[in-house]
């Protein structure tokens, strides 16, 4: 990790496991996933929150989505009063380099991955694995949502 940045806290905040009737043994499926990112600071503090929300779809041989569920987590980080200042701060409190905004959703959503397998290993969501992707392709909060 980035010297001066720190993890304070690492948890899930929402999880639904959906266990859909539609579903047929030894049917053709396709799993897809929506993932929606969102970034908040606490100035007084030099922290910034991460929440990563992905939904689970299996697209069935007709092209119907079945939602399997959702898990949301959120990843607290701490900042240097010198990265804070450097790269956070400028711009009204807004992120000056998009490559930290990047950087923090991929370990956020790289630990979200580790979170689900875990928590989903006894239900039907555990069945699903959520893919390997460039941060920088996860849909942030302003923008639509879009699978993957």
């Amino acid at each position: 990790m980035e010297l001066g940045v720190t993890i304070l806290d690492l948890k899930i905040t929402e999880y639904q496991a959906n266990k859909p009737d539609s579903i047929i043994q030894g049917g053709s499926y396709q799993g897809k996933t929506s993932l929606v990112a969102g970034i908040s600071e606490d100035v007084k503090l030099r922290q910034v929150t991460v929440s990563v929300n992905a939904t689970v779809f299996l697209e069935n041989d007709v092209k119907n989505l079945i939602n399997l569920g959702h898990i949301t987590s959120e990843t607290t980080f701490s900042f240097s009063e010198a990265i804070w200042n450097e790269r956070v701060k400028k711009d009204g409190g807004n992120f000056s380099d998009n490559n930290l905004d990047t950087y923090l959703i991929g370990i956020s959503y790289d630990s979200l991955r580790g979170l689900m397998r875990e928590r989903a290993k006894d239900d039907f969501l555990g069945r699903a694995i959520l893919p390997l992707i460039n941060p920088a392709d996860i849909t942030r909060v302003n923008k639509s949502d879009h699978l993957l």
